[in-house]
């Protein structure tokens, strides 16, 4: 199941896959995403670029409903080519409160860690070498997740 380290500091998703848009919006919504855009139809990485850029560029600070369509009003310009579509919550804007989040997700990486630490004890007791094998992956990754996001809030509070 997808869990979201930042929580509502990152209540939107922006995705270019179009197959299963309508899925991937419903189970991240689920999950308490505030927002989701994908595409109805596919789209190449030129063509997603400047959506990209007048979404959270020159529009940012816009309700996402309303800066996702001037966005794709100047990419496409006369063209009915408005692949990107937006589910959730209307009004949604972007904003953001970077440090806190960055001490929520160095928090919460790091209390991942210790929960998986004790599900490898309890997998070496009971011998299961498959789960064991998982858990230290899964830790592995903690640890690099968790020392990476300790370096961004580190230089974040530098500058």
């Amino acid at each position: 199941m997808q869990q979201s380290l930042a929580h509502n500091g990152a209540p939107m998703i922006m995705t270019n896959a179009c197959a299963s848009w309508h899925e991937l919006a419903s189970r991240l919504m689920f999950h308490n995403a505030r927002a989701y855009i994908g595409t109805l139809f596919p789209v190449l990485t030129a063509e997603a670029h400047p959506i990209a850029i007048g979404f959270l560029g020159d529009n940012y600070g816009k309700p996402l409903a309303e800066a996702l369509w001037l966005a794709q009003n100047a990419a496409y310009g006369v063209s009915v080519r408005r692949p990107y579509v937006v589910s959730g919550v209307y009004p949604q804007v972007l904003r953001t409160t970077p440090d806190e989040h960055m001490d929520r997700i160095c928090r919460l990486l790091s209390e991942g860690e210790s929960k998986w630490e004790q599900l490898l004890k309890q997998y070496e007791l009971a011998n299961d070498q498959y789960a064991t094998r998982g858990a230290l992956d899964t830790i592995t990754y903690y640890r690099r997740e968790a020392e990476a996001a300790r370096a961004v809030r580190q230089a974040m509070r530098r500058t």
